[in-house]
Protein backbone atom coordinates (compact mmCIF):
# COMPACT_ATOMS: atom_id res chain seq x y z
CA UNK A 1 0.00 0.00 0.00
CA UNK A 2 0.84 3.38 -0.81
CA UNK A 3 0.99 5.92 1.83
CA UNK A 4 2.91 8.74 0.26
CA UNK A 5 -0.27 10.96 -0.06
CA UNK A 6 -1.66 10.15 3.23
CA UNK A 7 -0.43 12.88 6.32
CA UNK A 8 0.15 11.32 10.09
CA UNK A 9 1.12 12.24 13.38
CA UNK A 10 1.84 10.12 16.92
CA UNK A 11 -1.12 8.67 18.41
CA UNK A 12 -1.95 10.28 21.22
CA UNK A 13 0.28 9.28 24.70
CA UNK A 14 -2.23 11.02 27.39
CA UNK A 15 -5.58 12.71 26.93
CA UNK A 16 -5.05 16.28 27.69
CA UNK A 17 -3.62 18.37 25.42
CA UNK A 18 -3.72 22.68 25.32
CA UNK A 19 -3.47 23.92 21.91
CA UNK A 20 -3.88 27.18 19.76
CA UNK A 21 -5.44 27.92 17.05
CA UNK A 22 -4.40 30.52 14.65
CA UNK A 23 -3.39 31.67 10.92
CA UNK A 24 -0.25 31.10 9.77
CA UNK A 25 1.43 33.29 7.25
CA UNK A 26 4.79 33.11 5.50
CA UNK A 27 6.90 34.60 7.97
CA UNK A 28 4.50 34.20 11.57
CA UNK A 29 1.94 32.27 13.17
CA UNK A 30 -0.90 34.87 14.39
CA UNK A 31 -3.15 33.29 17.32
CA UNK A 32 -6.62 33.52 17.81
CA UNK A 33 -7.51 30.90 20.05
CA UNK A 34 -6.17 28.90 22.77
CA UNK A 35 -8.23 25.72 24.26
CA UNK A 36 -7.56 23.25 26.39
CA UNK A 37 -9.11 19.33 26.00
CA UNK A 38 -9.30 16.36 27.55
CA UNK A 39 -10.39 14.33 24.22
CA UNK A 40 -6.92 14.89 23.05
CA UNK A 41 -7.58 16.25 19.19
CA UNK A 42 -11.22 14.56 19.36
CA UNK A 43 -11.85 18.44 20.22
CA UNK A 44 -11.01 19.81 17.09
CA UNK A 45 -13.58 18.33 15.40
CA UNK A 46 -16.69 20.42 17.32
CA UNK A 47 -14.65 23.11 15.52
CA UNK A 48 -15.60 21.58 11.94
CA UNK A 49 -19.21 20.93 13.25
CA UNK A 50 -19.95 23.88 14.67
CA UNK A 51 -22.91 23.59 15.99
CA UNK A 52 -24.59 26.62 17.24
CA UNK A 53 -25.65 25.05 20.43
CA UNK A 54 -22.64 24.92 21.59
CA UNK A 55 -21.19 28.48 21.44
CA UNK A 56 -17.49 28.10 21.77
CA UNK A 57 -18.19 25.21 19.01
CA UNK A 58 -19.61 27.98 16.89
CA UNK A 59 -17.39 30.76 17.41
CA UNK A 60 -14.34 29.34 16.77
CA UNK A 61 -15.79 26.99 13.87
CA UNK A 62 -17.16 30.26 12.35
CA UNK A 63 -14.23 31.68 12.74
CA UNK A 64 -11.93 28.92 11.50
CA UNK A 65 -14.76 28.94 8.19
CA UNK A 66 -14.28 32.49 7.34
CA UNK A 67 -10.60 32.64 7.24
CA UNK A 68 -9.87 29.56 4.71
CA UNK A 69 -13.21 31.40 2.70
CA UNK A 70 -10.35 34.78 2.69
CA UNK A 71 -7.73 32.04 1.67
CA UNK A 72 -5.83 32.37 4.77
CA UNK A 73 -4.39 28.78 6.00
CA UNK A 74 -5.31 28.30 9.68
CA UNK A 75 -2.93 25.49 11.76
CA UNK A 76 -3.66 24.11 15.11
CA UNK A 77 -0.55 23.42 17.42
CA UNK A 78 -1.08 21.40 20.18
CA UNK A 79 0.77 19.28 22.82
CA UNK A 80 0.21 17.17 25.86
CA UNK A 81 -0.12 18.30 29.31
CA UNK A 82 -0.48 17.29 32.17
CA UNK A 83 -1.74 20.11 33.62
CA UNK A 84 -4.39 21.97 30.71
CA UNK A 85 -6.18 24.32 33.47
CA UNK A 86 -3.07 26.54 33.98
CA UNK A 87 -1.26 25.76 31.04
CA UNK A 88 -4.07 27.27 29.39
CA UNK A 89 -4.60 29.97 31.50
CA UNK A 90 -1.08 30.50 31.38
CA UNK A 91 -1.02 30.92 27.10
CA UNK A 92 -4.40 32.88 27.31
CA UNK A 93 -2.46 35.49 29.37
CA UNK A 94 1.31 35.56 27.25
CA UNK A 95 -0.93 35.60 23.84
CA UNK A 96 -4.41 37.66 24.18
CA UNK A 97 -6.30 35.38 21.59
CA UNK A 98 -9.10 37.49 20.52
CA UNK A 99 -11.54 34.82 20.37
CA UNK A 100 -11.13 33.97 24.22
CA UNK A 101 -12.21 37.75 24.95
CA UNK A 102 -15.83 37.00 23.37
CA UNK A 103 -17.93 35.91 25.69
CA UNK A 104 -20.43 33.46 24.54
CA UNK A 105 -24.19 33.52 23.87
CA UNK A 106 -26.97 31.32 25.32
CA UNK A 107 -28.62 29.52 22.14
CA UNK A 108 -31.61 28.73 24.09
CA UNK A 109 -32.65 32.52 24.40
CA UNK A 110 -34.99 33.03 21.75
CA UNK A 111 -33.34 36.51 21.05
CA UNK A 112 -29.97 35.02 19.88
CA UNK A 113 -29.88 34.51 16.05
CA UNK A 114 -27.54 32.73 14.42
CA UNK A 115 -27.24 34.87 11.03
CA UNK A 116 -26.28 37.46 13.60
CA UNK A 117 -23.59 35.36 15.88
CA UNK A 118 -21.75 34.56 12.79
CA UNK A 119 -21.26 38.01 11.67
CA UNK A 120 -20.65 39.30 14.44
CA UNK A 121 -18.03 36.33 14.41
CA UNK A 122 -17.07 38.26 10.90
CA UNK A 123 -16.84 41.34 12.09
CA UNK A 124 -14.26 40.56 14.96
CA UNK A 125 -12.17 38.61 12.52
CA UNK A 126 -12.29 41.13 10.08
CA UNK A 127 -10.81 43.57 12.88
CA UNK A 128 -8.42 41.29 13.91
CA UNK A 129 -6.86 40.82 10.22
CA UNK A 130 -6.70 44.44 9.89
CA UNK A 131 -4.67 44.77 13.23
CA UNK A 132 -2.64 41.84 13.15
CA UNK A 133 -1.91 40.64 9.01
CA UNK A 134 -2.49 43.52 6.99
Amino acid sequence: MDYSNFKSFPFPEIKDIIYVIGVLTETEFHEFYVGRSSRNIGRFGDYISSKFSASTDFKVGQAIQYLRLRGFKVEIKYRDTLDSISEEKELIMAINPILNNIKGYNYSDTATNEKAESDKIVSIMDEWIKSKIT
